[in-house]
């Protein structure tokens, strides 16, 4: 029974919708109103600038972290599948938050914090992978796409403590999830019609090569 309240903590915690908070309390802007309409910091970014995205993507990740690590201080000794499901309860807060009307984000920072916490060999993979796939495109909605595939696989690769099934699990239904939450971006990159960002880095080296 104690599980119920810390899921519950969770869920809330996950819902704090700072892609929405943030733009508003700094410039009365409804993100839902702009831009994508999305209230992720991708979003955020196109609409606010760079350094309101930069606080609600480090805003979004602590959620995930935090939940997860609330959750092994409240619950001492409980099994995996306890852990993993209190991250995946912050998970779907964010991607379908109470204060919102349950339109929230794609969950992709907050799932690297709560995977920060569970499985971090995989979760650098699956930033490397993002970064990759964002420079050489120039679409986020890649790159994340990328990272949610990396991670579900890369827990079966990598041993460590991620090794346990309920780790795996999670990581498999974040994976999926990630997927699923993008797929009107999905059709966009078929049609030709995703927005592209234009990056340094390696995006830009690979354009002084072309």
């Amino acid at each position: 029974m104690a599980l119920i309240p810390v899921i519950l903590l969770a869920y809330l915690l996950g819902s704090i919708p700072f892609g929405y908070l943030l733009p508003y309390a700094m410039r009365r802007i409804d993100i839902r109103e702009h831009g994508s309409g999305n209230v992720g910091a991708t979003n955020v970014y196109r609409v606010a600038g760079l350094l309101p995205a930069l606080t609600v993507g480090a805003l979004d990740f602590l959620k995930g972290w935090g939940a997860v690590a609330a959750g092994a201080v409240l619950l001492p000794g409980q099994s995996g599948w306890s852990r993993v499901l209190v991250g995946l309860t912050a998970i779907a807060g964010h991607n379908w938050p109470v204060w919102l009307g349950f339109k929230g984000g794609k969950g992709v920072i907050t799932s690297a914090g709560v995977f920060l916490y569970l499985a971090w060999l995989p979760l650098v993979a699956a930033v490397t992978a993002w970064f990759l796939a964002y420079e050489f495109s120039g679409f986020v909605s890649l790159g994340s796409i990328s990272s949610g595939l990396t991670i579900a696989i890369t827990v079966f690769i990598f041993n460590g403590s991620w090794s346990d099934p309920s780790v795996r699990t999670a990581a498999v239904a974040a994976g999926v999830l990630i997927v699923l939450r993008h797929r009107t971006n999905i059709r966009k990159l078929v049609n030709g019609t995703e927005s592209r960002f234009s990056t340094p880095g390696l995006l830009l080296i690979r354009r002084w090569l072309s």
